[in-house]
């Protein structure tokens, strides 16, 4: 005896009849379908968001002419480094959670970002830093080897106001970079933040024979200099030996931390070397 079900209407009508729940599963595509098209003509999708974030932080910036062959507060540059072919840039998230900092969620990761040949990096939103005074320098003053110390500021590509390059020793409630779990760098809008000193940055002096005649000297513009965080006394690292990268809709950059990266010859490896590249 065949126990196969068989239900209660099977046979009852032509394969052309609709039978079910067929009228309220037709309003729900319709619903669907009209959501859809709303969302799409007002630019809400989620590749509408994606094109307006890198229009937004692709578009074009200018730095500053070097007065002098100095660096001077106020002035707007490139963070080169000529090893990795690269610049230092902001990474800024398309939906929240997304490249997430995760001791702050308004903060932005920073990275590594290629654009152009290593003599022709090409100014951005995402990639002009402005150097800022601490300690209640005149704007237009020059910058010093070691003294003091400055802070680097962008823009915020979607959204109005600034953000301040920061970092902060690791401990029990921080966190560490993804890739290398090294000290982490990333930029707050809040340039004061839990500590004012975790914001602040100075130049050193690559040869590190001539580095102590250097200090309260003028820093010149495209010459090769150290950055340390003056806090920790890390310098900013561009991780481009790393075989990780940083993956996102600007494609794979290099991963940027506070680590100072020490060669046999006992000076800072070209990880540590950056490049402030004004006109």
């Amino acid at each position: 005896m065949d126990d196969t079900a068989v239900h209660f209407n099977q046979g009852s009508f032509r394969p052309g009849v609709k039978i079910g729940n067929w009228n309220e599963d037709q309003y729900l595509k319709e619903e669907q379908l009209a959501d859809f098209l709303i969302t799409a003509r007002s630019g809400d999708l989620s590749f509408h968001k994606t094109d307006a974030l890198i229009k937004a932080s692709t578009s074009p910036s200018d730095i500053s002419t070097s007065k002098e062959g100095q660096i001077l507060y106020g002035d707007r540059v490139l963070l080169v480094n000529h090893n990795a072919k690269c610049t230092l840039a902001s990474l800024p998230k398309v939906h929240g959670g997304v490249h997430e900092v995760a001791s702050d969620p308004d903060a932005l990761m920073v990275v590594a970002a290629g654009v152009g040949e290593a003599d022709a990096h090409q100014p951005m939103r995402r990639n002009v830093f402005t150097v800022e005074p601490s300690d209640g320098q005149p704007l237009g003053s020059p910058v010093v080897f070691e003294e003091g110390g400055f802070l680097l500021m962008c823009e915020n590509p979607t959204a109005p106001g600034p953000l301040y390059l920061r970092s902060e020793k690791t401990h029990i409630s921080s966190s560490v970079s993804r890739l290398s779990k090294e000290q982490v760098v990333s930029l707050h809008p809040n340039k004061d933040g839990l500590n004012a000193y975790g914001s602040m940055w100075c130049f050193m002096l690559k040869n590190p024979s001539l580095r102590f005649e250097s200090v309260g000297q003028p820093v010149q513009a495209n010459t090769e200099v150290i950055i340390k965080h003056k806090q920790t006394g890390e310098c900013l690292s561009c991780n481009f030996n790393q075989v990780k990268k940083v993956v996102s809709h600007f494609g794979a950059e290099h991963e940027v931390t506070a680590s100072t990266k020490i060669t046999r010859a006992k000076v800072e490896a070209q990880e540590n070397v950056w490049v402030v590249a004004m006109k």
